[in-house]
């Protein structure tokens, strides 16, 4: 029923592009409906500080929505994404915290607690690709069954909330900044200090990390043959295995690269808190989830583009951003995700619909 290569910048004979690039599109449009509208209805939203602030408050949703891009395009499912990220706070913080401090702590190096995060990604993800592959677990009950293992493991570290000590490099990177200031303030400046002039906006070093990520992602998913695999599983597994694609390989290294993706959200989500807890990102598989379908993937699988993600992304920081300037109560934004959500997979089903019955008139 859906492509094998969906990339939506392939083009169909006659040079009509890929029908599922219309749900881009429209996220696209939305978006930018979106700012303008923002930008008419409330004061001082249209400037620059308002869409750096949204790259910084959602680089860890984007970070990890990258690897469930690829994991959805198989025809799976990750639920764990959150609680990993609440477990590498807590590694972060509670491995790097002084044994004498009112925390308690491990004492390691920062760097150490880092690599020990994504290692734990790494396993975590991979456990759970080998459970859905070889034992035939469903990916639901698989990755609730990480997610309960990622979330019960914090309150084996501590029970409370640990806030990184001033001065540890995670706290340092943290308060790292690229300003940008007014062009009679200089331009810009890097670094942890204050400045004289004024910041009319500022990236932080997650931002970057979403960047980056995403490239990847782009490249692995559009250009390679792992990539190519990851469609043929979601748009038909069965008749990927006949035509001799390592299909078990791939689902393992879809989740491994998915946890691996988590961990370094949690690290991003580290530098943006400065704290861990088991309590962090109760919820945000959800908020991940809706972010690759809004930017135009398949939960059927088969059909999907990282650099749609980040669309989705910042369409759902951009409801955030709405709710907070319009004085809203938080939950209001859960309400307005939900009927965009409904919305693009009411509009996904209408175009494989469309597809499928484009294809019975030419077999006809």
């Amino acid at each position: 029923m859906n492509n094998v290569n969906a990339s939506p910048l392939k083009k169909k004979k006659g040079g009509n592009l890929n029908t599922n690039y219309l749900v881009v599109i429209i996220a696209i449009v939305i978006l930018l409906i979106a700012i303008i509208v923002g930008s008419l209805v409330f004061d001082n939203f249209f400037k620059l500080g308002t869409f750096t602030n949204l790259l910084i408050n959602n680089a860890h949703i984007g970070i990890s929505a990258v690897g469930m891009t690829l994991v959805i395009i198989t025809g799976g499912i990750d639920l764990s994404v959150g609680a990993v990220v609440a477990i590498v706070t807590m590694i972060c913080a509670y491995g790097s915290a002084d044994p004498a401090s009112t925390f308690g702590g491990l004492g390691l190096d920062p760097v150490v607690c880092m690599i020990i995060s994504l290692v734990y990604g790494i396993l975590i993800g991979a456990a759970m690709g080998c459970l859905i592959q070889f034992f035939d677990f469903p990916p639901f009950i698989a990755t609730l069954a990480g997610m309960f293992f990622s979330r019960g493991s914090c309150y084996i570290l501590s029970t409370q909330a640990i806030t990184v000590e001033r001065g540890n490099l995670i706290d340092t990177l943290g308060a790292w900044r690229l300003k940008f200031f007014t062009p009679e303030g200089g331009g810009f400046s890097v670094g942890t200090g204050e400045v004289d002039g004024k910041v009319i906006g500022n990236l932080s070093i997650p931002v970057f990390m979403f960047i980056v990520v995403v490239i990847i992602g782009i490249l692995i998913s559009q250009y390679t043959k792992f990539g190519r695999t990851v469609y043929a599983i979601g748009g038909n597994e069965q008749s990927a295995y006949l035509m001799g694609l390592p299909v078990k390989r791939t689902k393992v290294l879809v989740y491994t690269l998915n946890g691996l993706c988590s961990a370094l959200a949690g690290i991003a989500f580290t530098f943006f808190m400065r704290s861990g807890s088991g309590l962090l990102c109760v919820g945000m598989e959800m908020d991940v989830i809706a972010s690759v379908v809004i930017g135009g993937t398949l939960l059927t699988g088969g059909v999907g583009y990282v650099f749609g993600t980040v669309f989705g992304v910042l369409t759902l920081g951009l409801i955030q951003t709405f709710v907070t300037y319009a004085s809203l109560n938080s939950w209001y934004t859960k309400i307005f995700v939900g009927v965009l959500l409904l919305f693009f997979i009411g509009l996904q089903r209408i175009i494989v619909n469309i597809a499928d019955s484009k294809k019975v008139k030419v077999a006809g």
